[in-house]
């Protein structure tokens, strides 16, 4: 049900008033157990523990830049399961999938399936633990 614009602000007023808070144009950067997220809020990088949590819809994937990422190939990890979900194209004949996270698994398996096998060099899914246990952030 489609709420009018003066409705919807009175139900987010209801909310504030209720003790929600809402982070608009945070990114989510980092997610750990149970419920601690590390999140930029424009200015910063922080923590986060909510003791419930909406995450609206509309993410997206987000390449960052970093030396050769325009060059012939290089794509990310969502443009190279395209390719081989849709049009049933390897993206290359040796491929590196770099990153963490679920995705970048989900894909180099299925890249290794394709082409029937394939070399796993190693994997850095572990990544984001590697600086310790991140620290709460006042206010959040």
């Amino acid at each position: 049900m489609m709420r009018s614009l003066p409705a919807a602000g009175r139900s987010i007023a209801e909310a504030r008033a209720a003790g929600v808070v809402f982070l608009g144009g945070a990114q989510l950067w980092g997610a750990f157990e149970p419920l601690d997220l590390m999140i930029f809020d424009g200015q910063a990088s922080r923590l986060c523990r909510p003791q419930r949590l909406i995450v609206a819809a509309g993410a997206h994937e987000r390449g960052l830049p970093f030396p050769g990422w325009t060059l012939p190939g290089v794509m990310t990890t969502g443009a190279a399961q395209t390719l081989l979900r849709s049009y049933a194209v390897l993206p290359g004949r040796r491929v590196l999938v770099a990153g963490n996270g679920p995705l970048n698994l989900q894909v180099a398996l299925e890249l290794a399936r394709r082409r029937g096998g394939g070399r796993r060099r190693g994997s850095n899914s572990r990544a984001g633990r590697a600086c310790g246990p991140p620290r709460p952030s006042p206010g959040c």
